[in-house]
């Protein structure tokens, strides 16, 4: 069963960040770090980007449905995405399913990350 997301920017980002979703390996369990799974590339106020969470990968008995989501500034081209996924927003997606994942704060404030309009499965 897919989960479905959609990724939405009311931030006060005027560099463009990019917002990178983790999530567990899929042949991992719960003590496995989180790897990053979704890259979205200049992601400007105002937009947002769909995508789903296929709650058929992983392991039901290790695999509590979560995501991590963390921002980035752009990185000159070529660059490598150097991302600590210790300073991402953890979000459960226990019993979801379908909602908004918000992205708030960015310019002075630290981005926060927020799940919005759940709607439960």
């Amino acid at each position: 069963m897919d989960i479905h997301l959609t990724l939405v920017n009311r931030s006060d980002d005027p560099a463009n960040a990019r917002v990178v979703v983790f999530r567990r390996p899929p042949d991992g369990g719960a003590n496995d770090a989180p790897i990053a799974w979704l890259v979205v590339d200049d992601f400007r106020p105002g937009h947002t980007h769909r995508f789903a969470y296929d709650t058929g990968l992983g392991d039901p008995e290790t695999d509590a449905p979560a995501i991590w989501v963390a921002a980035v500034l752009e990185n000159a081209p070529g660059d490598p995405l150097d991302m600590d996924p210790g300073v991402a927003t953890e979000l459960s997606l226990a019993g979801v399913a379908r909602a908004e994942v918000v992205v708030t704060g960015g310019g002075a404030a630290p981005f926060a990350f927020a799940l919005e309009h759940v709607v439960r499965a």
